[in-house]
């Protein structure tokens, strides 16, 4: 398989090696117009063949449960400065985030929990 990304009318359909549950294949992953796997086909390979394969290597999101900030934003500042962060972190892999805060007094986590309310609601 040839390594690309294409757009279809459904979604988008990303080619390369994917890391499985199984191990990695080279082929073919479809995602559905709400970012969902729709498909996913090709051939088992060796790890080591990857790393020499020079195709792009697609693997899950990442969770990250404990994020102060990103791209000189911090948590506390709330609402936009998460949104800010969130995208940062997704630009680098991270699929889902928990926007950690400090110890602080009440006064400022509320604002930083009200902040950030709006924000999750989104799922930026």
């Amino acid at each position: 398989m040839t390594s690309s990304a294409t757009d279809n009318k459904l979604g988008h359909v990303i080619c390369g090696a994917i890391l499985t549950s199984q191990g990695f294949v080279d082929g073919e992953l479809r995602v559905d117009a709400a970012g969902r796997i729709e498909s996913l086909r090709g051939d088992a390979v060796p790890e080591a063949s990857v790393r020499t394969a020079g195709l792009p290597v697609v693997v899950p999101g990442f969770v990250d449960t404990h994020v102060h900030g990103g791209g000189g934003r911090d948590t506390m500042e709330g609402g936009a400065a998460v949104e800010e962060i969130a995208r940062v972190h997704a630009r680098h892999g991270t699929t889902a985030m928990l926007a950690t805060t400090m110890t602080a007094p009440t006064a400022d986590l509320d604002r930083a929990f009200e902040g950030m309310a709006a924000v999750c609601r989104t799922r930026p």
